[in-house]
């Protein structure tokens, strides 16, 4: 049978454990940029210092976990994440260029795919292209209105949020002035 000292160090050890974890945890809520949730991060704790029960409260270790860990996110240059749409695009042929260059230019998207597709546009002249895109979903505000000027209103689209991707730094700078008040 262990002895009473054994079990109040390791019942100590592991309060101290949960009082950092639950620092850690906060702090992860709570970024740093905005106060917005930190993501795809791993933390590991590597040691902790016991300096008797009247300076080690539990407290006090989940308030020093919770600034250790905000002093090493600043550190690392944390940033932003914005919504990214994956949008299908039916196009006429003898418009993909048009497309192709909105959505890589000024849209800032990532082609994933192009393909022939089985399906006739309004243009009979013209094989119909597959198009398929990941997009900033900021930048597909008013995309509707654009396609239809691009194509003369001949293609058509679709968009699903799949997932979040980062923001430029210079979308990043103005979205936190502007959080700032410093417009």
């Amino acid at each position: 049978m262990a002895s009473g000292g054994g079990d109040s160090e390791e019942a100590l050890r592991l309060s101290v454990q949960a009082a950092a974890t639950e620092g850690i945890r906060s702090a992860l809520f709570r970024g740093t940029l905005l106060g917005f949730p930190v993501t795809h991060t791993h933390v590991r704790i590597s040691d902790v210092h016991f300096f008797g029960e009247d300076l080690s409260t539990t407290a006090a270790y989940r308030a020093c976990a919770s600034q250790a860990f905000f002093q090493a996110l600043k550190m690392s240059n944390p940033v932003l994440l914005e919504p990214i749409a994956k949008s299908t695009i039916l196009c006429p042929e003898s418009h993909i260029g048009s497309v192709l260059s909105d959505l890589n230019g000024a849209r800032k998207g990532r082609v994933i795919s192009l393909e022939d597709s089985d399906a006739e546009c309004l243009d009979s002249t013209n094989a119909t292209k597959v198009l398929v895109a990941q997009v900033p979903l900021s930048s597909m505000v008013g995309y509707s209105s654009a396609l239809r000027s691009l194509t003369a209103g001949c293609a058509t689209f679709t968009m699903e949020v799949v997932g979040f991707g980062p923001m430029t730094a210079q979308q990043q700078q103005q979205i936190l002035k502007e959080s700032r008040g410093y417009c």
